[in-house]
C-alpha cells in the first residue's frame, strides 16, 4: 500500500498571535528587494489591529484566496487594496506558504491569483502551494 505523504498545515491560531508572527515576517520582507511583499505585510498589520475573528489557513490548491475563503463560508484576510489606477477595486489577501518554514505572502487577482507571493532568498517567490489566510 502506497504511503500518502500529508503536509502539515500550520495549527489555527489566534488573531494576536498571528499578528505577532506577521510582525516579525517584516523583518525577512525588508530584507527583500520586493516592495510589494513588505507593503503587504505592513498593510496586515496596520490595519488588522481592530480584528477580534479567530484565523484559519486554508489550502489553496492554486485558488485565488478569495475563492478559497468564500467556499469555507469564511472572509479573506486583506492587507490592503491593489492600487494600479484610481478605479480598482482588488485586495491584496493574505497567505503563506512553507519555504524552510511558514512565511506570509500576498495573493492578488487578475495576475497574481494562482500563488502565494512571499519573500524569500532576497527575492519574491511564486509559490504554488500555499494557504489563504480566512476569517
Amino acid at each position: 500500500m502506497k504511503e500518502s505523504r500529508r503536509e502539515t498545515l500550520p495549527p489555527a491560531e489566534s488573531t494576536d498571535s498571528v499578528r505577532v508572527r506577521l510582525l516579525l515576517a517584516v523583518g525577512e520582507f525588508m530584507k527583500s528587494k520586493s516592495l510589494k511583499a513588505a507593503l503587504a505585510v505592513f498593510f496586515v498589520c496596520a490595519f488588522s489591529f481592530g480584528a477580534s475573528a479567530e484565523v484559519r489557513w486554508i489550502p489553496a490548491n492554486g485558488q485565488w484566496c478569495g475563492k478559497v475563503c468564500h467556499d469555507a463560508r469564511r472572509e479573506p484576510v486583506s492587507s490592503g487594496q491593489h492600487a494600479a489606477d484610481k478605479n480598482s477595486t482588488e485586495y491584496f489577501f493574505v497567505c503563506s506558504a512553507n519555504m524552510n518554514g511558514w512565511r506570509p505572502g500576498f495573493n492578488l487577482r487578475p495576475r497574481w491569483d494562482d500563488a502565494c507571493y512571499v519573500g524569500y532568498g532576497g527575492k519574491e517567490v511564486a509559490a504554488k502551494n500555499y494557504n489563504c489566510a480566512c476569517e
